[in-house]
């Protein structure tokens, strides 16, 4: 990997070693290694800011990952067996940054964040923060559907007849709505449900526009007239929609090769006190003439959202179109 030009050492190491235990610790949780004088410094606080940083559409607040801090001192003299694990140092001879692949344990991502001062400490991390977020996030995501593969997955006939896909869903979730272009699927949770719904949008519904902002205001008012239609809560007079006053997230991912606009948001339940966080894929199936909407949402009131939008992320993200 190339140097940056004010000599920040960026690399990554990958280590193979068949009698590596597995890695340890809860789903999103970091162990941060760093003195303890410099986590309750500016450069604890900046690390905090963005690891710990609200999820939006979460309501009580929960945090992007749960933070463990340790010294050096007891790192060093521990089993260092964490899958998510930064390293945070000073030193007087240079500013790096990198990351270990397996380094103690599999799998696992051991990132080294190193400055000369608390400044260049800071801005060392900053520079890299989205890159050690994406690679935690997206390992959480790796696991769950390693874990969605050796169990029991739902409906593949039937999500390759009626929409052309493949989606590695588990049995948890069951078929509770069909009707034409519309399924609706259901996980009982603890405290309420997690949901997945797949539906169609033919392009003549859809005004043509090449702006992605203007196209997911368009997909998402269409998007009400069809859900609305179905998803209800047990009061009378209700409908599910999205929230107008929260400017939904956008934004453009590549997904086993096919270009998906990914759309995260609120919903609310209209004359019920019901909503919570949902996250929408939008793709264009040319051959089909129509946009394939996958999405979902999940109602859990009392206990936490963060984990089960991250299965929701994961099942959504194994969907192939016409494979």
């Amino acid at each position: 990997m190339v140097c940056l030009t004010f000599c920040v050492s960026c690399s990554e190491r990958t280590r193979k070693d068949e009698t590596q235990l597995p890695s340890q610790g809860q789903v999103n949780q970091v162990l941060v290694v760093i003195d303890d004088d410099l986590w309750l410094s500016n450069v604890g606080d900046t690390i905090r800011n963005y690891l710990a940083a609200a999820i939006e559409g979460i309501t009580p607040v929960e945090p992007k990952f749960d933070i463990d801090q340790q010294s050096p001192r007891i790192f060093e003299s521990t089993a260092k067996s964490s899958k998510h694990i930064l390293y945070v140092s000073t030193s007087e001879k240079r500013t790096k940054f990198e990351l270990l692949i397996n380094e103690y344990a599999q799998p696992q991502h051991f990132f080294v964040v190193e400055g000369k001062d608390n400044k260049s400490l800071i801005d060392n991390f900053l520079k890299h923060k989205d890159s050690i977020i994406s690679r935690f996030h997206h390992q959480e995501i790796s696991e769950m559907q390693d874990r969605f593969k050796e169990s029991v997955l739902r409906d593949a006939d039937f999500l390759q007849h009626k929409y052309k896909i493949k989606l590695d869903l588990p049995a948890s979730y069951k078929r509770v709505l069909t009707d034409d272009s519309f399924v609706w699927y259901k996980k009982e949770i603890a405290s309420g449900t997690s949901n997945i719904l797949i539906y169609c949008l033919p392009y003549e519904r859809i005004k043509s526009t090449t702006d992605k902002r203007e196209l997911t205001r368009e997909i998402n008012f269409l998007r009400d007239s069809v859900v609305e239609k179905y998803v209800h809560s047990s009061e009378s007079n209700t409908f599910m929609n999205l929230i107008v006053d929260a400017e939904p997230l956008s934004r453009t991912i590549e997904l086993n090769g096919v270009e998906i606009l990914e759309v995260t948001g609120i919903w609310d339940m209209e004359n019920s006190f019901m909503g919570g966080p949902y996250l929408s894929y939008i793709a264009k199936v040319e051959d089909k003439k129509y946009y394939l909407i996958l999405e979902g949402f999940t109602y859990n009131p009392s206990m936490s959202k963060r984990n089960v939008l991250l299965e929701l992320e994961a099942i959504m993200r194994t969907l192939r179109i016409n494979p």
